[in-house]
């Protein structure tokens, strides 16, 4: 995005008039927060983060994360309790919890709320199959689970402000899951998987929540106007009204936030951050991120297999090299505009700094004059060393400059040969999914406070895996973390760690950051590593 702010400056003080200003005001007083736009605010089918934040303004979780500490905080229950080693958690409901028409809400509506993801498969329903007692995949139609679940899923309400969950295995981390946006409570009628179930979700103004807000003004793929609701009565009201103003592209949100439509952007490009930073424009809060970039390396035969490449990734030298034969400095500095840091692990440095867990130090740090003696290792086995495939998504751009610096760097650090074909995402995806490719780029975001979130991606049934990674010791630690609590927990989960880097099925390339801009003096939002921001914190400060 170079010279954007000039650019920008250019049609700003030739009056240039954006078509954002043609609609209906924001209420007053309410900051305008600029969002990409929601395919759908049924908190069962989505998936974006901003999606997901939406629904928070109308809907509330049992708990809730703190978006400087991360640390649980009450909400729709109260206090909590559990048994000593954490696998039955007992929620107590606030009594004051209302719906927007007046009417309470009650354990069975977050039990509803629970397990209408587990019914309907729905993409969110992965955190809870396998965590709750009596929720593992089943291949029935849907009111046969329904039917199943709703007498096993260890899911009770002893009474209307009590709901017991009861859990396959200890999961210290039960709070972390139970705060995500997807599971929220539902009343009677929106327990429903059908058209008009789905025409239901569409105007988020009829929408009946329990969360701090109801949306009272709504256009279509332009913005929605949250205002304080009168029936809420919790421990998080809001301050004011707020503005969510759906843009196409964080270059249409950063010309809004310079001619002073928009109070805060939630999604900038990392060259722009670049920018901003050299023309040190006010109001830029950055995190490190839950987030990792890195390259899947494949194990095992693709379709149309060329053997040699199979034998030469499966040498565990080469891909040792591969990984250690990079400048990962020169790609967070250079490409992402100093917006990362170099990575070598999966699970990101910055879960250090909020939970007890180390992550293996030094094992893939790049080291180029041991990646030249590997490589020369590999080729002495192999004979030669055949030209290696790496596939990259064609957006956003930064990733596919990536990827042209990774390639370019193993040609002139170890002379390996490099195809790079750059793909769309779906079939990128697809690739990865058939494991047809050598080397693909992806980046990994972690949605709770967690190494499980990382590490279970590569289990040897792990839906993220697409490596053919398949090591029974790493599985046999990941189960012994799962039915363990306390220090033995994280002893487990840290070796596990450390085959995983040692075993290279992948090579961590950065840890991204989270990056706001922020109008100073606007309250509420802070960059953190979830990219949490609870609209109901957010407000200008108080006339004295």
């Amino acid at each position: 995005m170079r010279g954007l702010l000039a650019i920008i400056a250019v049609l700003l003080a030739l009056g240039c008039v954006l078509p954002w200003a043609t609609h209906t005001a924001a209420p007053a007083g309410a900051p305008v927060i600029a969002l990409s736009l929601p395919r759908t605010i049924d908190p069962c089918m989505a998936t974006r983060l901003d999606e997901f934040r939406l629904i928070t303004a109308l809907f509330e979780p049992l708990v809730r994360l703190d978006a400087r500490t991360l640390q649980p905080k009450p909400a729709l229950a109260e206090r909590w309790e559990f048994n000593a080693d954490q696998s039955v958690w007992t929620f107590h409901l606030d009594r004051r919890a209302r719906w927007h028409d007046g009417k309470p809400v009650v354990a069975a509506d977050i039990r509803r709320g629970l397990l209408r993801h587990l019914i309907t498969q729905s993409p969110n329903a992965f955190y809870l199959d396998g965590l709750l007692k009596g929720a593992a995949s089943t291949r029935t139609n849907l009111n046969e689970r329904r039917v199943i679940l709703e007498r096993d899923c260890g899911l009770r309400c002893p009474d209307d402000h009590t709901l017991v969950v009861e859990l396959a295995h200890p999961a210290p981390y039960l709070t972390a899951i139970l705060s995500l946006s997807a599971f929220v409570p539902l009343r009677a009628e929106q327990d429903m998987d059908d058209d008009h179930a789905r025409r239901a979700w569409t105007d988020p103004t009829t929408v009946i929540g329990n969360g701090p807000f109801r949306c009272t003004g709504y256009t279509p793929r332009h913005h929605y106007d949250f205002t304080p609701s009168a029936t809420y009565g919790g421990a998080h009201p809001a301050k004011g009204p707020v503005r969510a103003l759906v843009v196409d592209s964080p270059g249409t949100a950063l010309r809004l936030y310079l001619s002073g439509e928009v109070d805060a952007i939630l999604l900038l490009a990392s060259d722009t951050v670049g920018d901003l930073k050299r023309k040190q424009i006010a109001g830029l809060h950055q995190s490190p991120s839950l987030s990792t970039a890195f390259l899947r390396v494949r194990i095992v035969p693709r379709p149309n297999d060329r053997t040699e490449v199979t034998r030469a990734l499966q040498h565990p030298r080469l891909r040792r090299a591969l990984a250690t034969g990079l400048d990962r400095r020169a790609i967070s500095d250079h490409l992402m505009q100093g917006n990362a840091i170099p990575a070598t692990t999966f699970v990101p440095a910055a879960l250090g700094d909020y939970l007890p867990y180390r992550a293996p130090v030094a094992v893939l740090a790049d080291h180029i004059e041991q990646a030249k003696a590997d490589i020369a290792a590999a080729k002495a086995d192999l004979g030669t060393l055949p030209e290696l495939e790496l596939v990259a998504p064609s957006q956003p751009a930064e990733r596919q400059s990536a990827a042209e610096l990774v390639a370019d760097q193993w040609r002139r650090h170890l002379g390996i040969t490099v195809k790079l074909t750059i793909l769309p995402q779906t079939e990128l995806r697809s690739r990865e999914k058939a494991i047809d490719y050598d080397l693909s780029y992806a980046v990994w975001l972690g949605d709770f406070l967690d190494p499980t979130t990382f590490l279970d991606c590569f289990r040897i049934d792990g839906g993220a895996n697409r490596t053919g990674f398949a090591d029974p010791e790493y599985d046999r630690l990941l189960n012994l973390a799962s039915a363990s609590i306390g220090d033995t927990r994280w002893k487990a989960l840290e070796a596990a760690e450390q085959r995983l880097v040692e075993a290279v099925p992948l090579i961590p390339l950065c840890h991204t950051a989270c990056s706001f801009l922020v109008r100073p003096g606007l309250e509420g939002i802070t960059a953190n590593p979830l990219e949490i921001v609870n609209f109901d914190d957010v407000g200008w400060p108080a006339k004295p």
